[in-house]
């Protein structure tokens, strides 16, 4: 979890040197995971998902950096944009978008926006996705430390329900929500165990 810590800082503070450290800290990962690691077991139904990949967060939340240094160290061609919008989206060739769920009252802070705001862009983002064939991700990858106010619920319930999969961090499903909307919304759902297992799960879910 060090490394995440210092994503977080090196994500606030613009400190290359800090996100290098995580760089070597998950590579390291990498090799252990590629030399003894079975592969994880994936659901039926998944997506077909490909890059270039649009990584946004609805709330702000600096999960999407973790996510963007993942794809980084996979080879997988990654736009991180906190603010994304439609017009993002269309103005380059994207194949997937990336929604991570949960939210920072600095981070938005920071940017100058509320919580509507965000889930209004997200959801437009989300409609215009669907629309031109790019497959959705939603993601809520740093667990419980995400999911303790109505801020984060309301990240997460209007995203989640909008998936083509669902990526969830197993401390984030205490209650059984995203089991019951996977469910419900027929949406193939992967659990990790904690942020490092995404350097496995996505080589396995994108073509490359």
């Amino acid at each position: 979890m060090r490394s995440i810590r210092i994503l977080d800082r090196a994500a606030r503070a613009g400190n290359p040197p800090a996100i290098a450290v995580a760089l070597a800290f998950i590579a390291a990962f990498a090799l252990c995971a590629a030399a003894g690691a079975q592969q994880n077991a994936l659901p039926k139904g998944l997506p077909e998902l490909k890059g270039p990949i649009l990584i946004t967060a609805c709330g702000q939340s600096p999960g999407g950096v973790y996510v963007k240094v993942v794809c980084r160290q996979v080879k997988l061609e990654a736009d991180l944009e906190e603010t994304a919008t439609v017009q993002t989206l269309g103005a380059r060739a994207y194949k997937t978008l990336i929604v991570i769920t949960g939210t920072s009252l600095k981070g938005m802070g920071s940017a100058g926006v509320e919580l509507s705001d965000e889930i209004k862009r997200c959801t437009e983002l989300v409609k215009k996705a669907k629309a031109s064939g790019v497959k959705v991700i939603v993601a809520q990858v740093e667990g419980a430390s995400r999911r303790v106010d109505e801020s984060d619920e309301q990240s997460i319930r209007s995203m989640t329900p909008l998936a083509d999969l669902l990526i969830t961090h197993n401390q984030a499903n205490k209650d059984g929500y995203f089991t019951k909307t996977a469910a419900e919304k027929k949406i193939p759902q992967i659990f990790i165990d904690q942020q490092l297992d995404l350097v496995k799960i996505f080589p396995q879910i994108f073509s490359k």
